[in-house]
């Protein structure tokens, strides 16, 4: 759950946004896979910016965290977190082409100042996260449109963001092991 909780805070983030500039009244950030929308054909995805997951990979620098936690006594061995970066997909669609480039325009410009989640800026980071990081994908032309034929998609305005350092902790203790004492050694 935690993949989907993180998404929605960041559709909530962008929401809000939008509803505080004078251009958007309403929600306009929607979760949504891309594939098959049509832009301005559907109604419910109509005047949107959808969001849609088109990647994870592990972050192999955090992978090797050995997960031990101190009971007092005793040590709990849990498996190791799991890290994820995570890309994100925010696809402008709407009726008018110039409405998806001002959504694409506003989105852009709300994670150039909000780029950056934690405990001290932002309330109601789903449990578990304890921070977040966000940055644009540049990607070529070629690489633009191989991403799109693997959705399986028209290409309509959009920008490619990696959200960093989402965390699958299970915290399911594997074993207990105990602790060692210093204790007396007598010398019989």
């Amino acid at each position: 759950m935690i993949l989907f909780s993180t998404i929605q805070f960041v559709r909530n983030k962008l929401n809000a946004y939008f509803r505080n500039t004078s251009r958007w009244a309403e929600d306009k950030a929607i979760v949504a896979n891309v594939a098959g929308v049509q832009a301005g054909s559907d109604p419910e995805f109509s005047d949107k910016l959808l969001i849609s997951l088109a990647h994870m990979n592990i972050e192999y620098s955090l992978f090797n965290q050995h997960g031990k936690v101190s009971n007092g006594e005793q040590f709990n061995r849990v498996p190791s977190p799991l890290t994820f970066n995570v890309d994100l997909l925010f696809s402008a669609s709407a009726n008018k082409y110039e409405e998806s480039l001002k959504l694409l325009s506003d989105t852009i410009a709300f994670f150039q100042s909000n780029h950056f989640y934690d405990s001290s800026n932002s309330s109601g980071l789903p449990e578990g996260v304890q921070k977040l990081s966000l940055s644009v994908l540049d990607l070529d032309y070629h690489e633009s449109s191989q991403l799109w034929s693997r959705l399986g998609a028209k290409y309509v305005p959009s920008v490619l963001y990696r959200m960093r350092l989402v965390v699958f902790d299970s915290a399911e203790v594997k074993e207990v092991v105990p602790s060692i004492s210093s204790g007396r050694v007598s010398d019989n």
